[in-house]
């Protein structure tokens, strides 16, 4: 099959970069191909547990695609033929492609903490049967830690906070929740309105271990103490999707994304690459 732009991804930069090129180039072929039957607004996703009330209310819809005339395809690239401006998916569908735009998104970071590996342990993965049983998990839940105090760990804390009898605890290395995004007054100021709502917030601590048998019990901190944990939630940043870059030859940075100049160009003729993945 032959497309003019071919965008991989349905995230919200490939969505963004699809309805974009079709406004200025309307009469070219625009074809977005993803993974995901359905796909979560990533933003949304700490307030599944309560506000929203459903993973459901936190899809984007596929209307705007439609509405603009994109293709959509679903499907998984296994494979990118620069040379023959190609993509091969999984199922052996081949697409040619005039232009591709990487829209790869990100995936949870990991740290080395032993017992991760233990059930009870959740990533904020942007993931729709993922999430279904992460929220269901939640709400069975009475005691949830949450590792790593930046904006996602601070958003899910004060979400889970408006569930009843749900103790909650922020365990962050560095001095302060937010310390590196807020200067200290600030950062101050919101750990207030988080203990507030009673949630607890152990700074300068690190995890020594997730314990429990196979399923997590409590964490134990690097000062020895232990804390009640039925629930760990692993908030740490992302790291960009870029596996598949890396086999085709494009550059990756230093810091882990795709190499891209100001027009968001690849060093491969024709390759751009938007979002989470591109640095």
């Amino acid at each position: 099959m032959k497309t003019d732009i071919l965008i991989m991804g349905g995230g919200p930069a490939g969505v963004v970069a699809g309805i974009t090129a079709k406004k200025h180039y309307p009469s070219k072929q625009v074809t977005l191909v993803r993974k995901e039957e359905k796909t979560v607004i990533p933003c949304g996703i700490p307030y599944i547990f309560n506000r929203l009330d459903s993973v459901d209310k936190n899809l984007m819809p596929d209307q705007s695609l439609l509405n603009n005339k994109i293709n959509l395809v679903i499907g998984e690239v296994i494979e990118i033929k620069p040379k023959e401006k190609q993509i091969i998916l999984k199922n052996s569908d081949v697409f040619d492609y005039d232009k591709l735009i990487l829209s790869l998104g990100s995936a949870p970071q990991l740290i080395p903490i032993p017992g991760i590996e233990k059930e009870g342990v959740w990533l904020v993965k942007k993931d729709y049967e993922y999430l279904e049983k992460f929220r269901e998990a939640v709400l069975k839940s009475k005691n949830v830690i949450i590792i790593g105090g930046g904006f996602i760990g601070v958003e899910f804390a004060e979400e889970l906070s408006g569930i009843k009898n749900l103790n909650i605890s922020i365990i962050e290395k560095l001095d302060h929740c937010l310390i590196t995004n807020l200067d200290e007054e600030f950062a101050l100021a919101v750990e207030e309105k988080l203990k507030n709502r009673g949630i607890k917030i152990f700074t300068g601590k690190t995890i020594k271990e997730i314990g429990g048998k196979e399923k997590t019990e409590y964490v134990e901190l690097d000062n020895g103490e232990k804390l009640a944990a039925d629930l760990i939630i692993l908030s740490i940043g992302a790291r960009p999707n870029i596996e598949l870059a890396q086999k085709t030859g494009i550059k990756i940075e230093e810091k882990g994304g795709i190499m891209v100049d100001e027009y968001m160009r690849t060093n491969i003729p024709d390759i751009f690459a938007i979002g989470d993945c591109a640095q």
